[in-house]
């Protein structure tokens, strides 16, 4: 079987010499992990030669595929192999990821307060070991930001689609880019091939169905208690003439809008309105193009097409690039545009559906001046790192309302507003063996009522239905209702009032041990 010529082979350091690739594929697209995926055949009196080389293409080995005039096409880890063995030949497929797959594998949370946008993607991308070359466009600060039981990538990946910017693999390291079309093409291709690159190959979609005529996006304005006000778009240039995705016809004039529970900062809200009208004007205009095998060709770079008349000629982003190799020759074909990978309101980190159990942490007064309390969260894993969470109540109104904010120490129900783990909210407590009921459960359920505190400093409103009776206590003091009214206390009983008339039906009884006095400036006792 013949091999692909021209490529170079590198396992951990040590260039592959016995194992002869016949058939290589790279791929690599913005906002995407490249990959590469080869073949390399053994013939069967090789096959003790090659065990070596084979013991070398073990997953998790660095491995690099170069050209012969010494360019570097991919680097990467070994992820996969697989062993085919049949008469006369066997085959070794490889598999190759770019570095960025070290953050698929992880499933953990961490949480970010007043963070940057930036030192987040950064501290995403140093812990796998990762260089960013560039950074840009992501400039929010978040008061507080969640990453809850997902990979490093999925929440990375959604954070960039709250974005207007691009992820850009490199070999060996990544950029974060505003995608923006040059002034002048970087590479222009033509059809007959005649002032330069000549395509084999070409395919255009251009689609209005997922095109609005404009895109707003608002939030709960907490503090004013109304929605905000909408955040439309900047202009976007990804594409020219042809290739224009602005140039769609809508197919009708509403606008499309994004309301959120979540109160959103206006930063958040510009950003996210950016990043969904990038994502589908991206959408819009897609194209592939193969030609001659060439790696000058980069994610991001301008693409200019020339020759194909007024309806496809234009200039375009490079959205994808990929490498065959065959015995036979090397094709390179390039991606315009991209397919949505998301819903225009999917969430901007990954969910946290239902409801968490949290642990009430000591007071601090809210800087938001929202009256939130500050919640561990267990299932977090970051009892270091308490949440801001809003408290909500039966019944809250100007002045007025329930106030029972549970105590440092307490297990609460934690939900989440629009399930983003960044909006949490306390729905309620529960006892628990550690935190005992004031009375258990029972099969007649008579007992009802409000205890607060321990002990001799005890304040209680109890109902019992099985007694009839309804019960006031404030630690020795207490008033009881039962076939009639008990008044109690160890202490002092005033009554004032401008009037106060006694009235029985039989008797009154006034008794003193150390006797009884009765005063006023006219005393009348009459039967």
């Amino acid at each position: 079987m013949s091999s692909v010529k021209g490529l170079e082979l590198w396992v951990g350091g040590k260039q592959l010499s016995v194992l002869a690739p016949t058939w290589v594929e790279i791929q690599a697209e913005v906002n995407q992990i490249p990959s590469a995926r080869l073949v390399l055949s053994i013939a069967d009196n090789a096959l003790a030669k090659a065990e070596e080389e084979v013991a070398l293409c073990k997953p998790g080995s660095e491995f690099r595929i170069g050209a012969k005039q010494g360019s570097t096409l991919f680097s990467g880890i070994l992820v996969q192999q697989s062993m085919r063995l049949q008469t006369g030949s066997s085959e070794l497929t490889l598999t190759i990821k770019h570095p960025l797959q070290r953050l698929t594998a992880s499933l953990r949370s961490q949480v970010f307060m007043d963070a940057k946008e930036e030192a987040i993607l950064r501290e995403l991308c140093s812990a796998q070991g990762i260089a960013i070359k560039k950074l840009e466009g992501v400039d929010a600060t978040h008061p507080q930001m969640v990453q809850f039981a997902c990979s490093d990538w999925q929440f990375m990946a959604a954070r960039l689609r709250a974005n207007r910017v691009w992820l850009v693999p490199e070999l060996d390291s990544v950029s974060v880019m505003k995608p923006v079309l040059a002034r002048q093409a970087n590479h222009t291709v033509y059809k007959d091939g005649k002032k330069g690159p000549g395509i084999e190959e070409a395919e255009w979609q251009f689609s209005c169905q997922e095109q609005p005529k404009q895109l707003a996006v608002s939030a709960w304005d907490l503090p004013e208690q109304v929605m905000s006000r909408t955040a439309t778009p900047a202009l976007l240039s990804i594409g020219g003439e042809a290739l224009d995705p602005g140039k769609l016809a809508a197919l009708n004039s509403s606008t499309w809008l994004l309301a959120n529970s979540q109160p959103l900062t206006t930063e958040e809200q510009f950003a996210l309105a950016n990043a969904r009208w990038l994502a589908q004007q991206t959408a819009g205009i897609q194209g592939r193009f193969t030609l001659e095998g060439d790696a000058k060709y980069q994610l991001g770079q301008t693409l200019a097409l020339s020759g194909f008349g007024r309806s496809f000629d234009g200039s375009a982003l490079i959205t994808g690039v990929q490498h065959h190799f065959s015995e036979k020759r090397w094709r390179t074909t390039l991606l315009i545009g991209q397919p949505l990978s998301h819903d225009v309101d999917a969430a901007v980190v990954p969910r946290a559906s239902g409801v968490l159990v949290g642990v009430v942490d000591s007071y601090q007064e809210d800087p938001g001046k929202l009256n939130r309390l500050r919640v561990k969260v267990p299932a977090l894993m970051q009892n270091d790192k308490p949440l801001w969470a809003r408290f909500a109540t039966p019944y809250a109104s100007q002045e007025s309302g329930l106030c029972f904010y549970p105590e440092p120490g307490d297990e609460v129900v934690v939900g989440f507003f629009a399930d983003d783990p960044c909006y949490p909210v306390i729905l309620g407590a529960m006892h628990n063996p550690k935190n005992l009921p004031p009375f258990p459960p029972s099969t007649e359920n008579n007992q009802k009522g409000l205890v607060f505190g321990q002990g001799d400093n005890k304040q209680l409103l109890m109902f019992d239905r099985q007694e009839g009776s309804a019960t006031l206590q404030v630690h020795k003091d207490s008033l009881t209702l039962h076939q009639g009214m008990q008044l109690a206390s160890e202490q002092d009983i005033a009554l004032s009032a401008q009037n106060l008339t006694l009235n029985a039906k039989q008797q009154v009884k006034v008794e003193g041990k150390s006797g009884v006095q009765v005063k006023g400036a006219k005393v009348d006792l009459t039967n």
